[in-house]
């Protein structure tokens, strides 16, 4: 069954006055039609990425397909990024390359981190862990969003 962008917008229309904020996390592909429901039900879509070239082209075609009139600005998230020393300069394309191939302002950028893997095979959010590099870029993400002017680390 495909997707229905009027039901997905309406599902959305009913939670506005509920609440703040609602995510709707789709997979990273474009052919079942839920990405494109998915961005005609929103006012602001937020393109996550991990930093290999496949995804980052990936994302690429889905935001050339997806760009909707009347939208709100996209924002980007470069998930899973590895400590400088850590990233091969074939394999993986830097910050800037991102930015410049996706053309997006950038939300954030979550650091790789440990408690992540550790956490997920115990079916615990990471995020939760006070003083993890992961938790601490999503609440940085949390007060973006808000409007609050936060660095990057």
């Amino acid at each position: 069954m495909t997707p229905d962008p009027e039901i997905m917008r309406r599902s959305c229309d009913d939670l506005r006055w509920r609440c703040d904020f609602a995510v709707i996390d789709s997979p990273p592909g474009y052919s079942d039609g839920l990405v494109t429901a998915a961005v005609a039900a929103a006012d602001e879509v937020i393109v996550v990425v991990m930093p290999r070239w496949h995804t980052v082209h990936a994302a690429k075609r889905i935001i050339e397909a997806t760009e909707l009139p009347g939208k709100g600005s996209m924002r980007l998230v470069i998930n899973h990024m590895p400590r400088e020393k850590n990233r091969h300069r074939n394999d993986m394309p830097s910050v800037d390359e991102i930015l410049k191939i996706l053309q997006l302002d950038l939300l954030g950028i979550v650091p790789e981190d440990a408690y992540v893997a550790a956490f997920s095979h115990c079916g615990k959010f990471a995020v939760l862990n006070p003083g993890s590099p992961a938790e601490q870029e999503y609440q940085n993400m949390a007060c973006r969003l808000m409007g609050e002017e936060v660095p990057f680390i």
